[in-house]
């Protein structure tokens, strides 16, 4: 148990329940990322948080230049504080800072769009 959060549990965890969190961790991934932006209702990003979290993905990115992401605890039942979340907010332009951080990361970008145009 490596995460501040786990050692923090650690003395309330049976060992069985200490190796099912390190069976976890270990099939994590970071080769695969995801990237939402401006995502209108922030549940709609939680839920995906939520699906991030049982697939393994261990990072998420989110642009947030027009709508901020709300924490949605009902929603995302707490997979937040379990994920890596990149936020671009302050940067001038976002999606570029995005775009750029996980080229430079070695990323292969594929993007889907519900606008015809998009």
């Amino acid at each position: 148990m490596q995460d501040a959060r786990l050692e923090a549990l650690a003395p309330f965890l049976s060992e069985e329940r200490k190796k099912k969190f390190d069976e976890a961790i270990a099939q994590r991934t970071r080769q695969l990322c995801l990237v939402l932006e401006n995502v209108y209702q922030s549940r709609n990003a939680s839920a995906v948080m939520r699906t991030c979290d049982g697939l393994g993905v261990q990072d998420v990115h989110l642009i947030e230049d027009i709508n901020p992401w709300v924490y949605n605890r009902v929603v995302s039942k707490g997979t937040p504080s379990w994920l890596t979340i990149h936020r671009y907010q302050a940067a001038e332009q976002p999606i570029s800072a995005c775009i750029d951080r996980l080229k430079k990361l070695g990323f292969k970008i594929a993007v889907t769009s519900p606008h015809v145009d998009g």
